[in-house]
């Protein structure tokens, strides 16, 4: 088995996908962080997306599933 280095952090409290070097989120600033996920969303334009709207996300990377 081949171990690779995360190349992202997950915000376990907002689902933000962020930088692999950051220690807090900049979306909600919580320090509880994640590695891993299964799957995500992109919001492009969050005024015209339902998805942002019913999940509460702004533009950017967000994860459906962490682990």
């Amino acid at each position: 088995m081949v171990y690779r280095k995360p190349k992202r952090k997950i915000c376990r409290n907002c689902k933000a996908i962020i930088n692999k070097d950051a220690n807090k989120c900049p979306y909600c600033g919580s320090t509880d962080l994640a590695e891993d996920f299964s799957g995500f969303v992109l919001i492009v334009n969050e005024e015209r997306s339902e998805v942002a709207k019913k999940y509460n996300f702004k533009e950017g990377k967000w994860a459906i599933k962490i682990f």
